[in-house]
This record gives C-alpha cells, sequence and structure tokens, in this order.
C-alpha cells in the first residue's frame, strides 16, 4: 500500500511539473515537487484511516478554500490577511 502511495504521490507531482507554465520557473519547480506528494499522502492517508472519501474530500477543499482565502496579494475583502509590495517569485 505505502509503495503503491509514494508511485502515484510522484506520478501526481510529474504532471503539475511538466506543465510548460511550470518547466520554467525553477522556484515552482521546487515548490511543487515538496507539495504535491506531501499533499497527495495526506490526502491517500486519510482516505485509508478513515475508509470514506468524503474526509479527503473535505480536506482537500479546505486546502482548495484556505488557498485563496486566508492571505491575498490585495485588500480587496476576500482574505483575511493581504501582503503589499509583491514581488515576483523568480530565480
Amino acid at each position: 500500500m505505502a509503495k503503491g502511495n509514494v508511485i502515484f504521490s510522484i506520478l501526481f507531482m510529474l504532471v503539475h511539473v511538466l506543465d510548460e507554465n511550470v518547466i520554467n520557473n525553477k522556484g515552482m519547480i521546487v515548490l511543487l515537487i515538496i507539495s504535491i506528494p506531501v499533499g497527495h499522502l495526506l490526502f491517500a492517508t486519510a482516505l485509508l484511516k478513515s475508509k470514506t472519501l468524503f474526509f479527503p474530500i473535505g480536506l482537500h477543499m479546505g486546502n482548495n478554500w484556505a488557498t485563496r482565502h486566508l492571505i491575498t496579494t490585495s485588500d480587496s475583502g476576500n482574505g483575511f490577511l493581504y501582503t503589499v509590495n509583491n514581488e515576483p517569485f523568480n530565480t
């Protein structure tokens, strides 16, 4: 079971890294190489432990919500915190 999770986390990460917008940005590649397998393993473990698909779906929806609404780049009222003087993430 663990080998299958590791294999699929690597394959899932490669699908995201081999995107044309990502492959040219070394910083984004490093971020995705670390975060996507960790997220996959979190969701896979949630599925295996809970034996229901509802828990990992809820975790994924919560993660997506947090990514979009906790920290934003403008004071538009959509996030709890926002950053100022944003610099692009270039390598």
